[in-house]
């Protein structure tokens, strides 16, 4: 097995979640050595280890592609948060301390004032806005006690972090979006884990509800590019 530089499968990670390497897209072996600075060999044991994450997929004979988008991936990663952070937010409640609560004031402050910037139409704000809601999700949930339950929370976030340009297009207003983010933040210092992870169940089937009848309308809506698509889809090679 080749030894793999940790920061070289943050790279390729973050290109994938970063849309740089598009879903469904075939993973050329040659042309990503190139764009990395890296031998083939390390490179195929990263790829390898992100297919039980669910980023890529193998197929014998014809290589590595980056895994589609799809409702059904969709559903899965909704229903799994549900299960996951309801509960770790439910046993935060029960067991953070006053520095947890801490936490989640600094997280929900920096989320806030976020939502009241005028400029939102920019790469910059898009990607602010994303580690700051990330940040408020997990400190919701970080004094769960379990550590294994924060690990699984937050590569679900990341699974989810492929589907913002679908997502995009489905949001709420910033207005309700805050709203939602404000009552789960007063129900959790407030200790109500009923109504707490009552109201983060309903938050995070907003997107899947919202996207199930965009599906109605626009069928194709997962519809990414196929084998030579997406950003590198310039490099000719196609060694696996």
């Amino acid at each position: 097995m080749a030894k793999v530089n940790p920061a070289l499968i943050e790279r390729v990670k973050g290109d994938i979640l970063g849309g740089v390497l598009r879903p469904n897209s075939k993973l050329q072996i040659r042309s990503l050595s190139q764009r990395y600075g890296t031998a083939g060999s390390p490179l195929r044991e990263v790829l390898s280890r992100l297919v039980p994450e669910g980023l890529i997929r193998f197929e014998q004979n014809r290589g590595f592609w980056v895994a589609p988008l799809s409702m059904a991936e969709l559903t899965e990663i909704t229903e799994m948060r549900q299960l996951i952070e309801t509960e770790g937010f439910r046993r935060s409640m029960e067991l953070g301390d006053d520095d947890w609560e801490v936490r989640v004031v600094v997280s929900h402050h920096r989320l806030s004032q976020l939502h009241r910037q005028q400029r939102r139409d920019t790469t910059e704000y898009r990607l602010d806005w994303e580690a700051r809601h990330r940040a408020f999700h997990l400190a919701l949930i970080d004094a769960c006690g379990n550590r294994k339950l924060l690990q699984v929370a937050e590569q679900l976030y990341d699974n989810l972090a492929r589907y913002r340009p679908i997502l995009k297009v489905n949001n709420l207003s910033v207005d309700e979006l805050e709203e939602i983010h404000n009552r789960i933040f007063e129900l959790a210092l407030k200790r109500d884990a009923e109504r707490g992870v009552s109201e983060l169940r309903q938050h995070l089937d907003v997107n899947l509800r919202q996207v199930s009848q965009s599906l109605e309308k626009t069928p194709n809506l997962f519809d990414m590019p196929d084998q030579d698509g997406g950003d590198l889809s310039d490099y000719q090679n196609n060694d696996r």
